[in-house]
């Protein structure tokens, strides 16, 4: 059961890393429609559904429990899987961009070789007229932020977690005695000492046997990989120290400076464990705790409904028959608990007047009406298409969460994979692109630009975070910076306004003004 649940995890993180990039287009697409084709039908359909009372308010919820907590671990999977992916679109472009090369080494540095010339100045690729250099050259863009993005977050949590709980480890280490010489110099240090016993516990393996003929009972039994711990510490000044400990494992001769090196070793390990255990624990429950609540894949909105709204409420009986539907032809719903979707306690809480009706969308689109009153509460789930479908107003996503976090993970409080600040060459690394703007996404003036957003150093995630949005122009050949949020720091949906108005007069003001 535990490989099936990991398993299906990894398909979740895996599905969203592949949509990941299609839901970020897909926003500002959807974006550009309402900002330059329906701004005043929307405002309209606002003001109308203001006075009916029926416009869903959406907030931040609480962090999602029915999935496995991110780990520095998992996120080294998802950081190797996006590698894979840049690897895969390599390959899929290859035969259209590179028909000229034939040693397959030499077709994947040319690609990267353009990719990093894009960057750096994009009007020297005199290709660009060509769909496909075009569409690879941005994919393979968005791969690239993202791979930094996921290598910021992955520092930003050793480097916090580091900072908080080494010290504590090295303060409580430091209370017990090392090795020395018999003239006091020391020769190992507590710490050195327990680490290196640490790593000598963690070459234990435990194998697997087959079925005893007589009781039918699997056995197993536990073996040290020897080879691979000497090989952890080969040709550094533990090398020694290190052998010294196999040596004692297997019993064999070795000299007096030897066995008191594993004698002291294995006392540390044995009395300081405990205590050293609590604090690691600490610490990685705190970088799971870091990672959480930086990755937007793992964040959930809230959303009541209204039940005045009676739009809402017919979606919602029309659901409800769909889901019963389901049940009886397949007997349960794709729920945690079978629990969690009962049509007879479904039935007496849709008849409680005092029934709340609360969605919980995730960052995949996906979601669950909960239906509630007092203690009694049922799980209705829905995937997208049914969000989608059902609920509309409700489904729309915030076209700069990906911003946010993107802010919030990184360790300098901005978009920019390498730091940004007031640095022209920072365009290189920056996370949008003027094809991510709707007023110049289909101009020539797109590939000229480059945007990165810069968070308050006391954003903290909530609603009151601050931004401001910086500005990369390249002109013939030389890029050029500034902050187009002159006013100040600017709120969320400040940069959804500032974007949206970004245009070609943007940028001809911007080039006069930065001579």
């Amino acid at each position: 059961m535990n490989m099936e649940k990991k398993r299906l995890q990894f398909q979740y993180d895996d599905a969203n890393r592949q949509q990941r990039n299609w839901e970020r287009n897909f926003a500002w697409d959807q974006k550009k429609f309402e900002i330059t084709e329906n701004r005043e039908i929307a405002k309209l359909q606002l003001q109308n559904e203001a006075k009916k009372g029926s416009t869903p308010i959406v907030t931040p919820g609480a962090l999602p429990t029915n999935v496995d907590r991110p780990t520095l671990g998992k996120l080294n999977t998802e950081i190797l899987g996006i590698k894979n992916n840049i690897s895969t679109l390599d390959s899929r472009y290859a035969p259209l961009l590179t028909t000229n090369i034939k040693d397959p080494k030499n077709k994947k540095k040319y690609l990267d070789e353009l990719a990093h010339k894009y960057y750096e100045d994009p009007g020297s690729i005199t290709s660009m007229k060509d769909p496909n250099v075009r569409e690879y050259l941005e994919k393979r863009r968005v791969l690239d932020i993202e791979l930094g993005q996921k290598n910021n977050l992955y520092s930003s949590a050793v480097k916090k977690s580091s900072q908080i709980f080494d010290p504590q480890i090295d303060k409580l280490l430091s209370s017990v005695g090392g090795l020395n010489f018999s003239n006091g110099k020391q020769l190992f240090s507590a710490k050195e000492l327990y680490t290196l016993n640490s790593a000598f516990r963690r070459h234990y393996k435990t194998t697997s046997t087959s079925s005893s003929p007589t009781t039918g009972a699997s056995t197993s039994r536990t073996v040290f990989d020897s080879k691979g711990f000497l090989s952890e510490y080969k040709g550094t000044k533990y090398e020694g120290a290190a052998k010294a400990l196999v040596a004692d494992y297997y019993g064999e001769a070795s000299t007096p400076t030897a066995r008191l090196i594993a004698k002291k070793a294995k006392e540390i390990g044995i009395a300081m464990a405990p205590s050293v255990d609590k604090l690691s624990l600490a610490k990685y429950n705190y970088q799971t705790e870091f990672l959480a609540q930086r990755m937007p894949e793992r964040q959930t909105q809230i959303g009541t409904l209204d039940k005045t709204n009676k739009a809402d409420l017919a979606n919602l009986n029309k659901l409800i028959g769909n889901k019963l539907a389901q049940y009886n032809t397949y007997g349960a719903l794709d729920s945690a608990k079978k629990g969690d979707f009962d049509p007879d306690e479904l039935s007496k809480l849709i008849k409680d007047s005092k029934s709340s009706y609360t969605i919980e969308k995730r960052y995949d689109g996906s979601a669950s009406l909960i239906v509630s009153s007092g203690s009694s509460k049922q799980i209705i789930p829905m995937n997208a298409s049914e969000m989608n479908a059902f609920f509309p107003n409700y489904a729309k996503r915030n076209p700069v969460e990906g911003i946010k976090y993107a802010v919030l993970s990184s360790p300098n409080h901005t978009t920019n994979l390498k730091g940004g600040g007031n640095d022209a060459s920072a365009a290189v690394n920056a996370y949008l692109s003027g094809y991510d703007v709707p007023n110049l996404a289909n101009t020539k003036l797109a590939q000229m630009v480059r945007l990165d957003v810069e968070g308050s150093p006391f954003n903290d995630g909530s609603n009151e975070d601050k931004y401001s949005v910086r500005m990369y122009v390249n002109d013939n050949g030389h890029w050029k910076t500034d902050i187009l949020t002159q006013q100040g720091y600017i709120t969320e949906a400040g940069i959804i306004s500032v974007l949206g108005n970004i245009g070609p007069k943007t940028i001809s003001d911007f080039l006069k003004k930065n001579k």
